[in-house]
């Protein structure tokens, strides 16, 4: 299963169960601007391109999570 799939399973899950949203920030070596809108479309909170330094990590995780 890809991330967009996985990403897709846990919305419709969280749908289905009534669940409040996870945060799902998408790591990806695809970085092109069509890339991070699939992203969007699955579900994901945010699209973070590789590679991947510990303060871009970081500050995706704050993202999500605010």
């Amino acid at each position: 299963m890809d991330g967009l799939t996985a990403t897709r399973a846990i919305r419709a899950l969280e749908g289905t169960r009534g669940l409040a949203a996870t945060p799902i920030v998408m790591l990806s070596a695809n970085a092109m601007a069509e890339h991070q809108e699939q992203a969007t479309q699955a579900g994901a909170t945010l699209h973070v391109a590789k590679p991947i330094t510990a303060a871009s990590l970081i500050a995706g995780i704050e993202t999500a999570l605010a």
